[in-house]
């Protein structure tokens, strides 16, 4: 058996949590990542830039990985993210790859990997909606640097209640937006009626993910493979 690579100095990983039901999944996720090691840090009860602002505080490392706490990770998506990082040009700012949103059925964006030192000139700024990798992108690449996402689903984007995922989109500002009562209703909806226990969609990394990423010919399916 090989000896797991050392994340140190190369990745952080940070989950930001503010106490969802999804958290204690993720954060399992996150402890049972294969073949590495490395530093995990939770940022606890934060508003959304102050939590962004903390991570790159803390940050000992030339990257930091930002996980939400509701996105479940598949035990070697940090093993892949890591790979894709490493030798990449250092001029990219973000790079990001993908989630499965069971509870809508589709792909969505995603897990990103800051590269603090870009990060820390740049700075976070919230937008009117509460959105930070946006303006984020607008000012990196304002500023000469590249944003790279791939079609990778490296995890998946869980459904724990609806209620408690109102309360995270009005904390982050989402509720200024001119379309959120629309958007409201269509999450509650299918948050609603969404067939997945968080153990089950815990599970969907196991199977369903490995699949997923074959079938759709990613970089992440060759590696599973």
């Amino acid at each position: 058996m090989s000896n797991p690579v050392d994340l140190n100095k190369i990745i952080d990983v940070f989950i930001i949590t503010n106490g969802r039901s999804t958290f204690p999944y993720c954060l399992d996720s996150v402890g049972s990542q294969k073949d590495v090691k490395f530093k995990l840090n939770i940022i606890e009860d934060m508003g959304w830039q102050e939590a962004h602002e903390e991570m790159l505080r803390r940050c000992i490392s030339r990257f930091a990985l930002r996980v939400d706490d509701d996105m479940l990770l598949h035990p070697l998506a940090l093993k892949f993210m890591y790979g894709c990082v490493k030798n990449q040009k250092d001029n990219i700012a973000l790079r990001g790859w993908r989630l499965w949103e069971p509870w809508s059925n589709k792909m969505c964006k995603g897990i990103k990997v800051y590269n603090v030192g870009i990060a820390k000139k740049i700075g976070f700024r919230l937008d009117h909606l509460g959105k930070i990798d946006k303006p984020f992108t607008k000012n990196a690449e304002k500023a000469g640097y590249k944003i790279k996402y791939s079609k990778d689903i490296v995890a998946i984007h869980s459904c724990g209640t609806f209620k408690e995922h109102l309360k995270y989109w009005k904390m982050r500002g989402e509720s200024k937006g001119k379309k959120f009562e629309e958007k409201k209703k269509w999450a509650k909806n299918l948050m609603r009626n969404c067939s997945y226990t968080l153990k089950e969609q815990y599970n969907l990394n196991i199977d369903f993910v490995p699949n997923e990423n074959i079938k759709r010919g990613t970089k992440f399916g060759d590696f599973l493979k």
